[in-house]
């Protein structure tokens, strides 16, 4: 494999910025750019050294840490450079590095080269990236358990179904002999492999519903044109990221900005106003927005004292109702309004986009809302979703039903032959499934070799 190096910092002001190099030959090829070094550095000790240009004028001052294949994350040589944070001078030693012969990593690349050498499985390396994209603390956990202890994931128990599986099958395979009450009959083989489809469904079900819940607890604004929606995002924010506009229709797109509470991050999204138009991007719009409530965890329905009209929308989750642009009403007049608006609702937000006023009390109630959006998600079976699980899963479902199919018609090694099938694929997948250790299982289910 060749040389590449990244940042493992974001590429920001800060006190430490860190570039890392992984591949073979490090210390030949790249050990000229530091001064002083020694020629035969000891693995993982720190060294404070300075990062050089060719012409020996120093780039930066810092401390480097060699560690030697394999034991290293990626299982090859890695140079770990920790630096000042400064991201014009990292981009000078990543550019020197790449003059020298390293090239730039591509995402996710160290965490594959580790899967490649064996440093850890596809669980794993999921497991890890859902701990650094995690929206919430207790997301953030939940991929840490999985990290830290993949024997308690439901894929191992799902390894271990397939173990048993295939050590039934062996025993009808190869022992034909054995005695009626010792061998498996074709109906247990069947139950057998329809208990592991059902627990395989069953995961697809608990993957597809807590996938809506790991991108995070989000809310929507709607209402109808010139209800304020891109006012009051940009005020929530507190930056100017929507055009806001007294021109109807303003907004066609879904803008998405986040916010941090205590329980988790909140991501708002600004959609287009509800109304019946020829334009074809503005009826886009609208349809990417009905589109969207099924999914969102939150919906904030927007009305004005201009147009106190409700929007003709359904959503079957959490609703709130805000009245914004409360500050065209005197107080007198908005207590009278909201009386008149409240009929039939458990609460309205008077909102000001344009003052602020009602924001605090709004937010609060946003809050409370995502505190038990993520609360929820420890009890959720469906905790450690992720795309890439899912669709192993939807994989290894085809798989098991394939090898069923054989099965039912009395026809045994064409149906071993799926499940060696799915062997294999959780083998590179995962790691060894070997035959030994299915022979293992044999002996100490069955009375073979008494």
């Amino acid at each position: 494999m060749d040389q590449i190096v990244a940042l493992a910092t974001p590429s920001v002001p800060g006190p430490l910025g860190i570039v890392r190099l992984s591949g073979p030959d490090l210390l030949s090829t790249f050990a000229r750019v530091f001064s002083p070094f020694p020629e035969s550095p000891i693995p993982r000790h720190a060294y404070l050294t300075s990062v050089v240009n060719p012409d020996g004028t120093p780039v930066d001052e810092g401390i480097v840490l060699y560690f030697r294949a394999p034991d290293s994350f990626t299982g090859e040589d890695v140079l770990e450079l920790q630096m000042h944070g400064n991201p014009h001078s990292l981009r000078r030693i990543q550019s020197l590095l790449i003059s020298l012969g390293a090239r730039t990593a591509k995402p996710g690349e160290f965490s594959y080269r580790a899967f490649l050498h064996k440093k850890m499985t596809l669980l794993k390396a999921e497991s890890l990236n859902r701990m650094i994209q995690a929206p919430s603390y207790q997301s953030y956990l939940q991929g840490l358990d999985n990290f830290l202890s993949p024997s308690d994931d439901p894929f191992s128990h799902l390894r271990e179904d397939l173990v048993s599986l295939l050590a039934h099958f062996y025993v009808m395979v190869d022992h034909l002999d054995l005695p009626e009450e010792e061998s498996p009959v074709l109906s247990d083989l069947l139950a057998r492999m329809d208990q592991v489809i059902q627990k395989i469904s069953a995961m697809v079900r608990d993957q597809r519903k807590g996938l809506k819940r790991r991108n995070g607890f989000t809310v929507a604004l709607v209402g109808h044109p010139n209800s304020g929606k891109s006012s009051l995002f940009n005020r929530i924010l507190g930056e100017s990221r929507a055009i806001v506009s007294t021109i109807p229709g303003t907004t066609r797109d879904i803008i998405e900005g986040r916010y941090p509470t205590a329980s988790g991050d909140v991501i708002l999204l600004d959609t287009a106003g509800i109304r019946i138009t020829d334009d074809p991007l503005e009826k886009e719009g609208i349809r990417m927005t009905k589109s969207l409530l099924k999914d969102i965890s939150l919906v904030l329905f927007l009305r004005t004292p201009e147009d106190p009209s409700p929007v003709s929308l359904t959503h079957r989750g959490e609703t709130l109702t805000v009245l914004n642009k409360s500050d065209l009403l005197s107080r007198g007049a908005a207590g009278r309004f909201l009386k008149d608006l409240s009929p039939g609702l458990s609460a309205v937000y008077p909102v000001s986009s344009k003052t602020g006023r009602g924001l605090p009390e709004l937010l609060k109630a946003i809050g409370e809302q995502a505190r038990l959006y993520y609360e929820g998600e420890s009890g959720k079976s469906g905790g450690g979703a992720s795309r890439v699980r899912l669709d192993l899963l939807l994989r290894f479902q085809r798989l098991m039903k394939s090898a069923r199919l054989p099965l039912s018609r009395g026809q045994f090694l064409e149906s071993l032959h799926g499940l060696e099938q799915m062997r294999l694929e959780w083998e590179n997948l995962f790691g060894v499934v070997s035959h030994e250790e299915v022979y293992d299982r044999i002996f100490s289910t069955f009375c073979i070799g008494k």
